[in-house]
């Protein structure tokens, strides 16, 4: 549809509403895969590379030849504007692309988009994009004919070797495309967007015109308005950082507005304040900050991290309140403050292992960013309690996975008790959540590290004099790289069981395939083994099994226990390792000191934020004690008391003299003689190989934080800097504000007296329109050191982070060093 008038002419792009909505649609073909014998060798030479995969050789050839222009109509802005996007006009990656030689002359590829499009040549006017200052991408100018007539090589030059245009037509009467109006230094391209509060619908009109003051009535018509409906008129600017989208004054020139080619108008009806009470979005500028704003969110259910539950739409404005008040919403739960929400690890793809303290952030921004990473993921639980009430009153909560007498695992509760409670205060608490099978059923409430059982709190009852509780292990044999020998490697889950004297395995064996419920075949295939210190003595079906054990409690990686030989059938999660490093490193990050961490180790507080690498490293240092005390070395040669002398040397030391002067190096050389000579005892030679490739693992992360530091101390300098080039900028920009502000007053003053003085008001009008543009310098001279402020901002949190790492990382190479610095001194007595 089109309307012809002496001066004007318009093109409505579109003529069905597109909901605002936001819906997912499939990327565009690149190139049209139906191709005619009549299509130009370019054509046919792109279905060939589409189909054939290019080599380096190839690629290099075409990047050389060939170039892609990319070709956006009035269709495809209306297509995506309201469906894809919401802001600028169209998306370049889903417009109609055509691969075309370079050398071919400007005016054959318009015979080409005649062939594509159905246009002809004589009605096609071609706009080249360009990227604004405020990073905006729009149409900037009509290419000129002098350009038109060169080849397509020359003119993609203008573009970085790929050219972007937007195709421009006019249709008459009948629908049918005519030639393009002359285009003087007084027309401007604009584009239109049309806003509908109550159906919140958006639809994109095309419009050029000398006189842009004088579509108000056609912007109306186009739009199925009555002629004399009041509209609001508003310029789309930017949408990055912040959504910028001002009201233009009705009786004012786009030209005075400083509007030009490619500027965005958005329109809509004048919204009476009835409405704009019903109406969550009244107007153009807070439905464009809802549309940047808004945030879809998965929520799973912290019980099944690995379970989406559903979505909800928010904001990314949205406060902690705001989150779970939405949340308690959709749940049907009456408390918002029961409920407790858990950050996603983008690593790890699982739960964080501390969750978010309430209102520990402020915006829902800080819960869905993790180290610089964004994630769409939250995890939520209902508490018993409200959640200000547990943490004021210093609740610990606890999971407890439940078994009956077999192996089968019923469920996994929850318990909330003080962390003063007592191991009799858990098992009382969680027999009022699980089925038992009789009211004075007995639980006991085993802790396990590792596949194997470190604690049993409650003592087992009824025992005979001549019967003994035991530990019962899964167990596998693995080769580690670099070594002959076989290791003995835990999994599955571990239980207790309780020997009778005189009992012999074959008798044994039975209760455990009762208890484990395996098949008679299966269990055909396991060995049953005695282990003590890590290495198993295989019994037979006559021996009798409680001679094997000591009457006496034994914790430690080194314990005795039964263990039963099979291989391990669980399914294996690639990234369980990751996930316990991980873990630790988080956990030991929320005490940012490590000096807070090594009072925690000393002291055996376990209720403290580091406890899971804390409890690791005292049952690993637990069981080195152990183990030294019952061993000895050989005589000692000359070499490995040298050797000796120079561990001793360096196990004093700090970290920060270990990594220097080649200080590491020496002390591995001396540690390797000591272990080749046989005066460190082979069962203790693997932990500690194991704690110096951790060390050394850590070593060159703490040597490289240590040097970013260094070099991070110029960025605060730098910062301040700006900071005052930028003070100078805004100053400068507000006294162009300011002459702004008086030019505006001598308007509304010599409006009153038009007759007397047009000539004065002429001239007023043309200052005011020099110190806008003078305004718009200054905003222009302003914003390159708006981005370096926002830069030296971020290199200023770069610092702090770089900072922190620095700690985590020192934190966890000062834990490694502090245990084997405690190892070596405890055996060699220095």
């Amino acid at each position: 549809m089109a309307i012809n008038t002496p001066a004007t002419s318009y093109v409505l792009g579109v003529q069905t509403p597109l909901t605002l909505l936001l819906c997912r649609c499939p990327s565009l073909s690149l190139f049209d895969s139906s191709l005619s014998s009549t299509d130009t060798i370019a054509y046919c030479s792109t279905a060939m590379a589409i189909n054939t995969p290019a080599t380096s050789y190839q690629q290099e050839d075409e990047a050389l030849h060939y170039t892609i222009i990319k070709v956006a109509r009035d269709k495809d802005l209306a297509e995506q504007i309201g469906r894809d996007i919401y802001f600028d006009l169209v998306d370049h990656d889903k417009v109609r692309k055509f691969r075309i030689h370079k050398q071919m002359p400007f005016n054959l590829f318009k015979e080409e988009v005649a062939k594509e499009f159905g246009i002809p040549v004589q009605f096609q006017r071609l706009w080249i994009w360009a990227k604004r200052q405020n990073h905006t991408y729009r149409p900037s100018r009509p290419l000129t004919p002098q350009e038109e007539s060169e080849s397509v090589g020359q003119c993609s030059k203008v573009s970085n070797n790929m050219l972007e245009l937007f195709l421009e037509v006019e249709f008459g009467p009948n629908l049918r495309p005519i030639p393009p109006p002359e285009k003087t230094n007084e027309d401007i391209l604009l584009f239109f967007k049309l806003y509908d509060p109550e159906k919140q619908e958006i639809r994109l009109f095309v419009k050029k015109s000398s006189q842009p003051v004088d579509i108000l009535a056609k912007l109306n018509q186009f739009a199925g308005f009555p002629l004399d409906e009041e509209l609001e008129i508003y310029e789309e600017v930017k949408f990055e950082p912040v959504v910028m989208c001002y009201r233009i004054v009705k009786m004012s020139s786009f030209q005075s507005n400083l509007i030009g080619d490619g500027d965005i108008i958005c329109f809509q009806k004048s919204t009476p304040p009835e409405m704009d009470k019903g109406c969550k979005y009244p107007d153009v500028p807070s439905f464009l900050n809802y549309v940047h704003n808004r945030r879809v969110v998965h929520f799973h259910s912290l019980e099944k991290p690995m379970e989406e539950d559903f979505c909800l739409e928010l904001s990314k404005l949205h406060t902690y309140n705001d989150v779970v008040e939405r949340l308690a919403q959709h749940i049907g739960l009456e408390s918002p403050t029961k409920i407790r929400l858990t950050a996603h690890n983008c690593y790890s793809q699982q739960p964080m292992p501390q969750p978010i303290k309430y209102q520990g952030v402020e915006h829902l921004t800080e819960m869905l960013t993790h180290n610089n990473q964004s994630s769409d993921v939250l995890y939520y639980e209902v508490l018993d309690i409200p959640l200000p009430e547990l943490e004021r009153l210093g609740l610990k909560t606890l999971k407890i996975a439940f078994h009956h007498a077999t192996k089968d695992e019923v469920g996994i509760y929850s318990i909330i008790l003080p962390k003063q409670s007592t191991v009799g205060d858990v098992i009382n608490e969680l027999k009022t959540k699980v089925e038992l099978s009789h009211p004075n059923a007995e639980l006991r409430l085993l802790e396990v590290f590792d596949h194997k059982i470190y604690k049993i709190p409650e003592e087992e009852k009824n025992l005979g004099l001549d019967d003994i509780l035991i530990h019962v292990y899964h167990f596998t044999k693995v080769t580690v790289l670099n070594q002959t020998v076989e290791q003995v490697k835990n999994f599955g889950k571990p239980f207790v069981l309780v020997i009778h004297g005189g009992e012999t395995l074959a008798e044994v064996k039975i209760r455990i395939q009762n208890k484990l419920q395996v098949p008679d075949e299966e269990i055909s295939k396991w060995k049953f083994a005695f282990l003590s210190l890590g290495r198993p003595e295989y019994l037979q079906d006559s021996d009798i099994v409680s001679s094997r054990f000591q009457r006496r409690d034994v914790y430690g990686a080194w314990e005795q226990y039964l263990g039963l030989e099979h291989s391990d059938k669980a399914p294996k999660r690639a990234h369980a390792a990751n996930q316990a490093a991980q873990e630790t490193l988080e956990s030991m990050a929320s005490n940012v000191g490590n000096v807070t961490a090594s009072r925690e180790m000393q002291n055996g507080d376990l209720d403290g934020p580091a406890s899971p690498a804390v409890d690791r490293t005292l049952r690993r240092l637990s069981a080195a004690e152990d183990l030294l005390k019952s061993t000895s070395a050989r005589e000692p040669s000359v070499e490995a008391l040298a050797a000796l002398d120079t561990v001793s040397r360096y196990a004093r030391s700090s970290l920060d003299t270990l990594s220097t002067n080649g200080a590491y190096e020496e002390f591995k050389a001396a540690m390797k003689l000591l272990t080749e000579q046989g005066m460190i005892h082979s069962t203790i030679t693997s932990m500690l190989k194991d704690l110096l490739s951790s060390l050394e693992g850590e070593m060159p992360k703490y040597v490289a934080a240590v040097k970013e530091l260094a070099q991070a101390e110029d960025f605060a300098v730098e910062h301040e800097e700006i900071k005052v080039k930028m003070g100078l900028a805004m100053q400068t920009c507000q006294e162009r504000k300011d002459i702004v502000a008086n030019y505006d007053a001598k308007v509304t003053e010599l409006e009153a007296e038009l007759a007397r003085v047009n000539a004065q008001l002429a001239q007023v009008k043309t200052e005011r329109a020099e110190a806008m543009a003078n305004l718009e310098t200054a905003v222009d001279e302003m914003e390159p050191h708006k981005q370096r402020f926002a830069d030296s901002s971020l290199k200023s949190e770069n610092l702090i982070v770089r900072q922190a790492t620095l700690t985590l990382q020192n934190c966890g190479s000062v834990g490694i060093w502090a245990v084997l610095q405690d190892v070596l001194k405890k055996y060699f007595k220095f």
